[in-house]
């Protein structure tokens, strides 16, 4: 298995100003055939630890349409930095397509990628995972059109089941279900959320979270402010509870689609 260091992967991107992507724990860069998350060393030592288990737990799992890691990352003085996964040819992630590219996409082709979402994390949960971080940027559209996952650091299973980053995990990213910890329930929530947002031609910003008191009403009366027809709105209110009995989004979706209606 090919060995590197933090520091060749940053002197890799200097060098050859390869892609590198910026987010809340940390960046990725991309070194020679891999893509490479380095989190930040200011989370401490306890952070990078759990993570570190936990990456390595990981990647003893099967995980079908997951990009998992394949190594683990170190820096010059042998502590952990992160992790390298093989590096993926892509046309960018969900987000791009529904939001920086939306114009380019017909509703149902925008239906189409968050059914494969969907798909991905059923499987995942089929496996005994949690994603604990459902974001549509979070998963990536190959050249081949297929839907890949990615960020399985912050997946809880097993005895894995534990917050590292708690200040990060605002309810946008985390769903609002009333139960102790993260579930099943909790991604579904989320995700209904993002699809939500996605196929919004003015999709909700970060401030309707800041302000946010807890109560998944609160973040549900700021949808019904949109133009979507209240056919749609009973649709989604259901997703939009903290019900464990709600359905998938797709199931909703084929009920709004455009081959029906116009409902955006």
């Amino acid at each position: 298995m090919e060995k590197f260091t933090e520091q060749d992967v940053r002197r890799y991107q200097r060098e050859n100003k390869s892609f590198v992507a910026y987010g809340s724990e940390g960046t990725v860069f991309k070194y020679e055939d891999y893509a490479v998350k380095i989190f930040k060393s200011v989370r401490g030592k306890e952070f990078m630890k759990d993570k570190e288990e936990k990456v390595k737990a990981i990647m003893k799992k099967e995980l079908e349409g997951f990009c998992k890691p394949e190594f683990l990352v170190y820096n010059e003085n042998g502590e952990f930095s992160g992790y390298a996964m093989n590096y993926h040819e892509n046309k960018g992630d969900v987000s791009d397509l529904c939001y920086k590219f939306g114009d380019e996409y017909t509703l149902d082709q925008k239906i189409e990628y968050l059914l494969k979402v969907e798909e991905l994390i059923k499987k995942a949960h089929e496996r005994g995972f949690v994603l604990n971080d459902v974001a549509i940027w979070n998963f990536l559209i190959t050249d081949s059109n297929k839907v890949m996952g990615i960020d399985t650091d912050n997946f809880q299973f097993d005895e894995y089941k534990t917050d590292t980053n708690v200040d990060l995990y605002l309810p946008y990213y985390q769903g609002l279900c009333n139960t102790e910890g993260h579930t099943v329930d909790s991604d579904k929530f989320s995700f209904a959320l993002f699809a939500l947002r996605a196929l919004m031609q003015r999709p909700f910003n970060n401030e309707y979270v800041t302000y946010y008191d807890k109560n998944s009403n609160y973040l549900l009366n700021s949808f019904l402010r949109f133009d979507v027809n209240e056919e749609v709105k009973d649709e989604f209110r259901n997703l939009m509870s903290s019900n464990p009995e709600k359905e998938w989004i797709g199931k909703t979706l084929e009920k709004v689609s455009s081959s029906t209606r116009k409902y955006l």
